[in-house]
């Protein structure tokens, strides 16, 4: 997974998974579930992730996956980063921030009041049609990111 990581196409190299982020969601919740091993991959994402948030702190998969699909990108990447700050990375408040703003303003509302987010693209259809055929849910991306944002608010209570 190292070597896979520094060869940096991750979003290219992933059979069922297209996203960008996607990788980078999963190393971080290994290396948080005690895989010590993946350090090295660790550090090379946390500086993928901040060298590649947009202004507005979204993050964006390639542009045919769901128009860039901004929206699970910036749920994973903000995973991985809040993940990684609890086992001891030093990342900047602001990167998270802005990630949680981003994500926080593509809520949508149903009439009866419940809130979701549109859903990302979590799945496709393998090697010959990895670009073309994918699956997209909104009950995973809304559970991504509600499980990202409980995270930021118990890292917030040990502050």
């Amino acid at each position: 997974i190292n070597n896979w990581i520094n060869s940096k196409h991750w979003q290219e190299t992933s059979v069922y998974y297209p996203n960008r982020y996607h990788t980078h969601f999963a190393v971080a919740r290994a290396f948080g579930s005690g895989v010590p091993a993946l350090k090295p991959a660790c550090d090379v994402i946390v500086k993928d992730i901040i060298s590649n948030q947009n202004n507005d702190g979204s993050l964006e998969s390639k542009h045919y996956i769901n128009n860039s699909d901004k929206v699970e990108s910036t749920a994973n990447a903000l995973y991985a980063l809040l993940t990684l700050k609890k086992s001891g990375y030093d990342i900047e408040k602001k990167s998270i921030e802005k990630a949680i703003q981003y994500l926080l303003g593509q809520k949508k509302t149903n009439a009866d009041g419940t809130s979701f987010w549109d859903g990302g693209v979590y799945f496709s259809g393998g090697t010959c049609l990895r670009n073309i055929l994918f699956w997209k849910s909104d009950a995973y991306t809304t559970a991504l990111i509600i499980s990202s944002l409980q995270k930021y608010l118990e890292s917030q209570k040990s502050i």
